[in-house]
Formats: structure tokens, C-alpha cells, sequence
């Protein structure tokens, strides 16, 4: 945790990922952000329901690289995009992009967040 709160990038007001773990994981969850300066940042993860049976078919996903930002300039695409690295994921992966939202937010001194702007997120395709 240290070496990633160590890192060159890192501000005091940055949320700075830790550890990606499942929302069914609630009771730790919980205990975690009882912790002060703990906080959560929800994202999307594709699910692969025959895992390695099909792993060579279906292919993977990765963060876009410096090259793979350049094949895509243009698109729309982000440093911190995950995108189709091989197999179908590559292959479909305009289908399977959705867009990305966002809000911003104030948040009052009781907790509560008053949305100044807000853009839903979009899906990518369902495939079957």
C-alpha cells in the first residue's frame, strides 16, 4: 500500500486505487471505509461465465497503452480506458465500448452530495 501511495503521480487529494475487490465482499467493505481517508470508486468489470474453458476464444482485456492510443486516436479513447486486448475482445471491442459519464458533485458538511452536472454513463453491446 505504501509504494502506492508513494508513487510519483500522487497528490493529496487523489483518490489512489489500492485493491479492486468484489461488491459481494460487504462486511469488509464496511470495516474498510470505517477507516479514515478510505474511500470507494465503482467501476465496471465484463464477466466471463465459462472462465478458462473459452479464455482462448473470448481473449482479454488491458489498460490502453501509448500504441494502442495511437491505433485508436480519435475514437474517444483515454489512458485509463480497459480495452479488447486480444481475441474477441479485441475484435469486438467497438461493440463492446460503452461511454463514459460522470458528476460533479458538492458534498455538504452532513455527507450529503448536492449533483451540480450529471452525464449517465452508457453500456457497451450484450453479447450472447
Amino acid at each position: 500500500m505504501n509504494q502506492k501511495l508513494k508513487q510519483t503521480w500522487v497528490k493529496p487529494s487523489y483518490f489512489v486505487p489500492i485493491k479492486k475487490m468484489s461488491n459481494d465482499n460487504s462486511a469488509t467493505l464496511e470495516k474498510l471505509l470505517s477507516i479514515a481517508g478510505v474511500s470507494v470508486n465503482n467501476t465496471e468489470e465484463r464477466i466471463y461465465p465459462y472462465k478458462e474453458a473459452t479464455a482462448h476464444l473470448i481473449g482479454y482485456v488491458g489498460e490502453a497503452s501509448a500504441e494502442d492510443l495511437e491505433k485508436l486516436k480519435g475514437k474517444g479513447y483515454t489512458a485509463s480506458d480497459v480495452i479488447g486486448k486480444r481475441g474477441l475482445e479485441e475484435v469486438l471491442e467497438a461493440r463492446l465500448k460503452g461511454k463514459p459519464g460522470g458528476k460533479i458533485f458538492i458534498k455538504t458538511e452532513d455527507g450529503e452530495e448536492k449533483v451540480i452536472a450529471e452525464k449517465p454513463a452508457e453500456e457497451g453491446e450484450q453479447l450472447h
